[in-house]
């Protein structure tokens, strides 16, 4: 799992991912990606909206880099 995930996981309270499919209006598929890798931009800034959270706080939390990884060469876990 992820930054982003445990994020979800905390706002959610552990929902489902149909129930935050529902909430939010993001499709089921693509909340179950969530689980392995960050959404784009404008779906975390969704589903901050949709949880009562601020719209930019959604953006930061998918920018966290997965622990132990680089952004910028993923897999090698350091950056060059």
């Amino acid at each position: 799992m992820n930054d982003w995930w445990d994020y979800v996981q905390r706002i959610t309270g552990s929902a489902t991912q149909q129930a935050i499919a529902d909430k939010t209006g993001i499709g089921q598929s693509s909340i179950a990606r969530w689980r392995e890798k960050s959404p784009r931009p404008d779906s975390a800034a969704t589903f901050a909206r949709a949880y009562g959270r601020p719209p930019h706080r959604g953006v930061q939390v998918r920018r966290i880099p997965q622990r132990g990884r680089s952004e910028d060469h993923p897999g090698s876990g350091q950056p060059r």
